[in-house]
């Protein structure tokens, strides 16, 4: 975490379909903070595809 700024940054990666994301950890790192994250990002993910 930036002692400057505050905020921190996790990385999702998928290698096999080459998807890449930053997720925005405003407030810290905590082990739930990053799984709430990535559950966040997953879900928008999956809602913006709609159905293929």
């Amino acid at each position: 975490m930036s002692a400057l700024h505050g905020s921190a940054i996790a990385t999702l990666v998928e290698r096999s379909a080459r998807y890449v994301r930053l997720l925005h950890l405003p407030h810290g790192y905590t082990p739930t903070l990053v799984g709430d994250a990535r559950i966040a990002k997953i879900a928008t993910r999956l809602n913006s595809r709609g159905d293929r």
